[in-house]
């Protein structure tokens, strides 16, 4: 056998008063650790020593009780957990390890007992009482006084163990043995220590730091639950102090800031809660330590993240009417300009909050989520969407009608123009080109008009009558200029008989008359030639 195969580590545990430091001195062969009879934990740390003993070195760490007397359960848990990594740093690399479950033979295997247990194996392990335990019962003087008629023996008695204490002898495949502390026979300590030492070789595994160093994930939960009572209860005083500010922010319609505020306060709560919760082992299925205050604060999450929604909503609709308003009251374009600026202004501080409204779309910035957005919730602005749709259609609306009024007072004055310079016409005018010209004017601006667009009916049809008296005027003009043409011949026949002296008192046809009183032939003839000419010009 090599000297490696020759080094034995032994990590006793177990409850207090178990008698560890007792079996700890056997195995060395030497008296090194404290013993006390009184039930008290007399070991406060983990110690270790190192012997020759029937040819082997052992290394032998004596650990403090498990839920030991002097602490409460959750202190001895951490307490336990810190003894048994500083236990482990003590350790040698070389050799087989083995951990030692010490018992007393004639306790009962308590609730307490099977805890014990359980904190054991979350300190090294699953499967550390699988492949690495062995379990020593001490008092093993006891045992031999209580079955000298029996005649039963130390097997057997394990294997009829019941409950609690038969599933752990299972687990441990039975490794099993008895020690009497008390015994001052040589030959009996030797054959338990050779038994110690066949039971350890036989060991399918050694229980090496790698092993530990796994079982480690536990160990935070070790600690962890010592301290949770006085960390559920800070969190919950905590929690409690911003639910009451949320609940008064259900009537005092706060600020988004004062909002966020609240929200951050809760999610660094939450971020505790993981950080806490980070790295904790948990069986399959199992809620964390934490599940309680998580939830609430993530209900509280909830709640204020509804009143952020109310809280946008409701300054959305009151600014969105307010605006509408206003703009039905603009007297001019450049007006509605400056509201369509406010109103982009509006729309874009949302930004600041993770949203982006374009036009009657409002969309998540996923770059600037500040309130934590879901796409669900934008389900709840439908009637404001609504509400933007009627604010941009008012901005249109009004645009056209201030342009259209603009647009009437500008064809009514152009009309009024229009009209004058038609009646400055004299009636006797015989120029048909300004009037030609109105008539013209008035058609163009006739044919500008939208004839869909009611509102400009009646400029409609003053136009069209313009147009008419328009063009009566010309035919006015026409009838004077035939009028003057006709006169002009008139004059010139009456020159031709020699009577001009007298053509003003010619009532229908001067020119004729004269010739009549004159001589009826040359009269007639007259008058034949002038309705000829007359004719001829007013055709």
């Amino acid at each position: 056998m090599n000297c490696k195969s020759k080094h034995h580590t032994y990590i006793c545990v177990g409850r207090t008063g178990t008698g560890k430091s007792s079996i700890c001195n056997r195995i060395l062969g030497k008296n090194i650790f404290l013993v006390s009879d009184s039930g008290k934990s007399v070991t406060s740390a983990p110690e270790l020593a190192r012997s020759i003993n029937l040819g082997y070195t052992f290394t032998v760490v004596d650990t403090p009780g498990v839920m030991d007397t002097s602490v409460n359960s959750n202190q001895a848990k951490k307490k336990s957990c810190d003894e048994m990594i500083q236990a482990m740093v003590q350790c040698p690399e070389e050799g087989k390890r083995a951990l030692l479950l010490v018992l007393k033979y004639g306790d009962r295997f308590t609730e307490e007992t099977r805890k014990c247990v359980d904190i054991i194996e979350t300190i090294f392990g699953d499967r550390c009482l699988e492949k690495c335990c062995i379990v020593v019962f001490t008092h093993g003087e006891s045992f031999d006084l209580n079955n000298e008629e029996r005649n039963i023996s130390f097997e057997d008695w394990c294997r009829s163990q019941e409950e609690g204490l038969k599933l752990l002898l299972q687990r441990c495949e039975y490794r099993c043995l008895l020690f009497r502390n008390k015994t001052k026979d040589s030959e009996v300590s030797r054959r338990q220590i050779e038994s110690l030492i066949q039971m350890t070789n036989k060991l399918d595994e050694s229980y090496t730091q790698e092993k530990f160093d796994e079982a480690r994930k536990k160990h935070k939960r070790l600690a962890l639950e010592s301290k949770l009572p006085s960390l559920l209860k800070d969190y919950d005083t905590e929690m409690n102090e911003l639910q009451e500010k949320a609940n008064r922010n259900l009537v005092q319609c706060p600020s988004l800031q004062e909002l966020i505020s609240l929200e951050k306060c809760i999610n660094n709560i939450i971020l505790k809660l993981q950080i806490e919760d980070d790295g904790i082992y948990y069986s399959q299925g199992e809620f964390s330590l934490f599940h309680q205050p998580m939830l609430r604060a993530k209900e509280m999450l909830k709640q204020i993240h509804m009143q952020e929604i109310h809280t946008v909503k409701e300054k959305m609709t009151t600014t969105i009417m307010r605006l509408k308003m206003q703009i039905q009251d603009c007297n001019g374009v450049s007006a509605i300009e400056y509201f369509e600026d406010i109103i982009q202004d509006f729309f874009a501080k949302f930004s600041e909050f993770g949203l982006i409204i374009d036009n009657d779309n409002i969309s998540i910035d996923d770059r600037n989520n500040v309130l934590n957005w879901h796409s669900e919730d934008l389900l709840l602005f439908g009637n404001v969407c609504v509400l933007i749709h009627e604010l941009y259609t008012s901005i249109t609306d009004k645009r056209n009608a201030l342009i259209l009024k603009s647009y009437k007072e500008e064809l009514k004055g152009k009309i009024k123009i229009l009209e004058k310079r038609l009646i400055a016409i004299p009636e006797a005018e015989i120029k048909s080109e300004k009037a030609i010209k109105i008539r013209d004017e008035a058609k163009e601006l006739l044919e500008t008009i939208d004839p869909n667009q009611e509102k400009l009916e009646k400029l409609r049809a003053r136009l069209r009558e313009l147009d008419e008296d328009a063009a009566q005027k010309v035919d006015q003009c026409k009838k004077n200029k035939r009028e003057l043409a006709i006169n002009l011949v008139a004059s010139t026949l009456t020159d031709a008989l020699g009577v001009a002296g007298h053509a003003a008192s010619f009532v229908c046809h001067p020119v004729a008359k004269i010739v009549s009183r004159a001589a009826p032939v040359t009269a007639t003839a007259a008058r034949t030639v002038f309705d000829v000419i007359k004719r001829k010009l007013r055709s």
